[in-house]
């Protein structure tokens, strides 16, 4: 029978998404409370402070991710607004001047890291999905239009194609090209592709 481990306490409103540092037994969480917070899995505690204000986003954090390589912290708000943060060299803990990506006009439903992690997806609410190169913030593909809310994005483990789940649609893309490869008469919430890339699952 499974049973409560750790109870992390702090956020001050519901909390929306986790993400897992790779390589490291630290948590992060983003919040309604216009919060990330940075926990160690080890002690139960939070790590630093409460990432907010000129130092993290004006809006309700809706989603985030974690970089392939655990050097890097992607996060996505209410208003359109994406965050990323970079992890420590110690990776103690996320380093505070995020860098800003401005170019969605609606809440960010999904973000995901490529397997290089170069390169991140985000989903919103204004019927876009945009590829972002992290270095620089530019939007390197898209903004691809699909015509209906999309909620979410997932990379293949190759990172040659992009799927999103949208209001009406699942649709993948050749990341390179920008060419849509396959589109499917079917809302989805969620999308992932399966490890060895061959399958892709909805729900």
């Amino acid at each position: 029978m499974s049973h409560l481990e750790l109870t992390l306490k702090g956020h001050e409103n519901d909390v929306n998404d986790v993400a897992f540092i790779r390589g490291t037994r630290l948590l992060v969480t983003g919040s309604d409370d216009k919060s990330l917070r940075v926990w160690n899995l080890n002690t139960g505690k939070q790590v630093g402070m409460r990432l907010l204000g000129h130092d993290g986003h004006d809006a309700a954090v809706w989603r985030i991710a974690a970089s392939p390589d655990g050097r890097w912290i992607v996060s996505g708000v209410g208003n359109g607004s994406i965050l990323v943060w970079e992890v420590a060299t110690d990776k103690t803990e996320l380093k505070s001047g995020p860098v800003s990506f401005e170019g969605h006009k609606g809440n960010i439903w999904g973000v995901i890291f490529a397997p290089d992690s170069e390169t991140f997806a985000s989903a919103s609410a204004d019927e876009t999905v945009c590829v972002w190169k992290r270095e620089t913030g530019k939007i390197v593909l898209g903004p691809l239009n699909v015509g209906n809310r999309a909620y979410s994005v997932s990379y293949s483990p190759d990172g040659k194609k992009l799927a999103a789940g949208t209001q009406k649609h699942i649709i993948v893309w050749n990341t390179k090209t920008g060419e849509e490869l396959l589109k499917i008469e079917q809302g989805a919430f969620k999308v992932a592709f399966t490890p060895d890339g061959l399958r892709l699952i909805s729900g």
